[in-house]
């Protein structure tokens, strides 16, 4: 209809203007400004008074041939049918454009990622209302690009589970049980055999998505840098399944199985880590999953302040001690993770663990007959302050400071997952705008060859392109323009 009603009215305009070359017929209908909230009234009623002028224009022009005659009047009624046309076309558009709540607009701060990055963290923008985007427009705009890229998570998601179960099958069947592959047919181990052809369908399923991950890599280097790549769940990915393959490499080539089991521990233990990536396609743990490593990002100080103090009495222990030795004639601490379990276990609060305790540590010490008795309670001493300032520097004053910090942590998840969600709401509508592109344009032809009477209009410009050309600013989408995006676009 509306490729009938823009044809007519091109076969009209130019009768017109062959009318008003011929006889000095002006036309009817004015010139108007583009965005005006009145342009469509105008034509409406322009409309009318065309209608009206219809006979005044035979009479007044007594000098047109009959056929001059005929194409006025088929003009105007042209014109009638091209007014009701479009009066009733608006109406869906007034009834939408209520709907959006008028006045309030989109505003987001834009940023340029690339196409699949900026889509992993989708699904948080479904997970909690919005106020101020609960227009149509722009729930229709989000739920159309979840849509399409949930298809291909879930696939990705089905893919990745198979290979987790494949990978862990070989790992416990093939690699914990010390298995060969050169003599693993000889021995006519049809288990293990099995257990490897699944680890390498698994190895091919991780080459898939590390082959998407360094295309992914690839564009966000020519996009915006590497700075939009280095997130932990990329890294995990690419971790994981380059373990993989390098201890599924590493089985095959018959390489040393104390280094193969290592490298294979590393590969299980990040590929089930990875699994965490995938449970944000569900509503119920998403959240959950933000909460929870928004509070391990907000621990780090913590960490980072509790290992330099472990670390400061691990090494002051390890000096003092030295190479004393037990009742039964050993090395105290043989190696640098004994004293590192013990001030660890001290600093949980746990004084007391057995043998590896320090009431224990601080009676061997008393027991050395080779130290003069005042060395050995200087010595034990030294031992009771060490391990005392550590306990309470972190067992009372920095676990209440985490506790305080911890206090306002959800307030502070809320606020961040919002700025995000607005964030990542701008990109996505952007991206909808950029798939909705060539309908928009044709639309907005249409719509401003009507206005304007150009019956050429491939050369208008469109705010869209302007609209993606500064995508790094700070944008306002109306919501006129997502109304006609939405509407056109369909």
């Amino acid at each position: 209809c509306i490729v009938h009603g823009f044809n007519m009215y091109n076969t009209t305009n130019s009768k017109k203007s062959e009318a008003s070359k011929q006889g000095g017929v002006k036309s009817t209908v004015s010139r108007r400004t583009v965005g005006h909230e009145t342009e469509n009234q105008d034509l409406i009623s322009n409309a009318a008074t065309s209608g009206q002028r219809k006979g005044a224009g035979k009479e007044n022009d007594p000098g047109k041939t009959p056929a001059e005659s005929r194409s006025i009047e088929t003009t105007s009624n042209n014109s009638w049918i091209w007014e009701d046309f479009k009066k009733l076309l608006r109406r869906p558009l007034d009834s939408f454009k209520n709907s959006l709540n008028g006045n309030q607009s989109v505003a987001g701060h834009v940023l340029c990622l690339s196409g699949v990055g900026s889509l992993k963290s989708l699904k948080m923008l479904l997970t909690a209302p919005i106020d101020v985007f609960e227009a149509p427009a722009v729930r229709a705009a989000v739920e159309g690009a979840w849509s399409r890229f949930v298809t291909g998570f879930y696939v990705r998601f089905a893919l990745f589970v198979v290979q987790l179960l494949l990978f862990s099958a070989f790992a416990a069947l093939c690699i914990a049980q010390n298995v060969s592959f050169a003599t693993m047919d000889a021995n006519h181990n049809g288990l293990a055999r099995s257990s490897f052809n699944g680890g390498c369908a698994a190895a091919g399923i991780g080459a898939y998505f590390l082959i998407r991950e360094v295309l992914q890599l690839c564009a966000c280097l020519a996009d915006e840098g590497l700075k939009d790549y280095l997130e932990f769940w990329n890294v995990v990915q690419v971790c994981s399944h380059c373990l993989e393959l390098a201890s599924l490499a590493m089985f095959v080539l018959g390489s040393d199985p104390i280094h193969t089991r290592i490298i294979t521990t590393y590969a299980v233990f990040s590929l089930w880590i990875n699994l965490l990536y995938f449970t944000k396609a569900i509503r119920q743990i998403s959240f959950l999953l933000e909460i929870l490593t928004t509070i391990i990002s907000d621990m780090i100080p913590f960490v980072f302040i509790m290992t330099i103090l472990v670390l400061a009495d691990t090494l002051a222990l390890l000096v003092l001690v030295g190479d004393l030795k037990d009742q039964d004639n050993e090395v105290l601490f043989a190696s640098f993770a004994t004293p590192l379990d013990l001030v660890y276990r001290m600093a949980e609060g746990r004084q007391d663990m057995g043998g590896s305790s320090l009431e224990s540590l601080a009676k061997e010490v008393l027991n050395q007959d080779n130290i003069d008795m005042n060395a050995r309670n200087a010595i034990s001493c030294t031992i009771y302050l060490c391990c005392y300032f550590l306990f309470i520097m972190i067992t009372i004053v920095a676990l209440n400071a985490l506790i305080a910090l911890m206090g306002s942590s959800y307030e502070k998840i809320m606020e961040k997952k919002i700025s995000e969600r607005y964030k990542l709401l701008a990109e996505t509508i952007v991206d909808e705008m950029r798939i909705m592109r060539v309908n928009v344009l044709r639309w907005e032809a249409v719509h401003k060859a009507v206005q304007f009477k150009c019956e050429d209009s491939t050369f208008l410009p469109t705010p869209l392109a302007e609209f993606e050309s500064k995508t790094k600013w700070t944008h306002v989408l109306s919501a006129r323009l997502l109304a006609h995006v939405n509407i056109f676009a369909a």
